[in-house]
């Protein structure tokens, strides 16, 4: 289930999918790796269902409390713009993440929210 927003009159999505558990093609597609320990973090800006540009920044934080700094980067495919990033942690564990979003008038917002990783 994604996390959402709003930012203006857009609307913000972010979703979180272990890398494992995707394709072959959508793991190329993304330039990920498809590993145990990666989860790949997905954040998108619509308005009225159209992809919009953004900058994203964020954060992800395990149960121990270690911070790690994620760097997303736009993946532009079949029409849709999506910004990703990985971050690692071994399941069982759950990740708090902080990812903060500009649209491209400078309005920003900060989606808080935690996804637990399942063995």
């Amino acid at each position: 289930m994604p996390e959402t927003t709003v930012l203006g009159d857009a609307e913000v999505s972010a979703s979180v999918v272990p890398t494992r558990g995707l394709s072959a093609v959508v793991a190329r597609r993304y330039g990920v790796e498809q590993a145990r320990n990666r989860v790949l973090v997905l954040v998108s800006l619509t308005e009225d269902e159209a992809p919009q540009t953004a900058a994203v920044s964020g954060q992800a934080r395990d149960l121990r409390g270690v911070a790690q700094v994620l760097s997303f980067r736009e993946v532009q495919t079949d029409g849709f713009i999506d910004y990703v990033a990985v971050a690692t942690a071994t399941p069982p564990d759950t990740l708090r993440f902080e990812l903060d979003v500009a649209d491209t008038s400078g309005q920003r917002t900060t989606l808080r929210f935690s996804r637990d990783l399942a063995p």
